[in-house]
């Protein structure tokens, strides 16, 4: 489903959200791991993971978990491997979930505050 992409787009986008995932998931192996250290560190992988946290921790089970199958998922279908279609569903699920919390947000926000207006 979606719109076919060329193979050059495709693998732009797989990419993309590789590295998206990858970074969260590095960010949930510190995290597991007591590095206390690691927002200091590895500030693109902590921003990546605080996305998913942010959005998805109060909705998503073993969000971590998840995290890292669709990084081996990603990886796979990036790699022209046969994975299964129920896995990449929950990754499709996955990222729809964090692209629809963004959304909601964005469109939140785009509700500004009324000016102070003075009529003399």
């Amino acid at each position: 489903s979606g719109e076919d992409f060329d193979a050059g787009r495709r693998e732009q986008v797989l990419g993309g959200l590789l590295e998206l995932v990858s970074q969260a998931d590095r960010g949930t192996e510190a995290l597991q791991g007591n590095n206390f250290t690691f927002a200091m560190d590895e500030g693109v992988a902590f921003e990546r993971l605080s996305l998913f946290l942010r959005y998805l921790s109060d909705t998503v089970e073993n969000l971590g978990e998840r995290i890292s199958q669709a990084k081996g998922v990603l990886q796979g279908v990036g790699a022209g491997a046969n994975v299964e279609q129920a896995q990449k569903e929950l990754v499709v699920d996955l990222l729809n979930r964090l692209l629809d919390a963004l959304e909601r947000e964005r469109n939140y926000s785009s509700i500004t505050a009324p000016r102070e207006f003075h009529f003399h």
